[in-house]
């Protein structure tokens, strides 16, 4: 009966390990499933990062071809008045003035002075806004409140 009793033994012994070996095997399982889960977190906010870095880039491209654009048009507008610039000032030096009045409306005009002034220096035309201009020696109260 010794014999019995020892492979009796043996039995739950074998049962015992399995066991041991099998939960041991399902929670590794456990872990690496909650460990999994963990790692889908961290690569859904990788994503979101990653979203966000090319929304920018696209955003940074956008801008840098309107800059691009308004840089162009600058050197365009630019050259454009440099040459303007030239080609008035060869006017000036091939067409001389044809005669004196001619030459001083030319000048009054670049200096926004009227071609007839007397002493005052105000012009011989009524003012822009349709009022006369007054003699500095009236007074304002003979003829109304004035603008200086």
């Amino acid at each position: 009966m010794s014999f019995s009793t020892r492979s009796v033994s043996v039995l739950p012994q074998k049962c015992l390990i399995q066991s041991t070996k099998t939960l041991f095997y399902s929670l590794q399982v456990f872990q690496l499933e909650q460990h999994c889960r963990n790692l889908e977190g961290e690569l859904e906010s990788v994503k979101e990062g990653i979203m966000k870095i090319l929304s920018d880039k696209s955003s940074a491209s956008r801008e840098n071809e309107s800059l691009r654009q308004a840089a162009s048009a600058y050197d365009e507008l630019r050259e454009e008045n440099e040459r303007l610039r030239r080609e008035l000032e060869g006017r000036q030096k091939t067409d001389p003035p044809k005669s004196p009045a001619l030459s001083t409306s030319s000048k009054g005009s670049s200096s926004n002075s009227s071609t007839s002034t007397d002493p005052t220096g105000n012009a011989d035309r009524s003012s822009p806004d349709g009022q006369e201009f007054e003699d500095e020696t009236t007074s304002s109260s003979a003829s109304g409140p004035s603008c200086r």
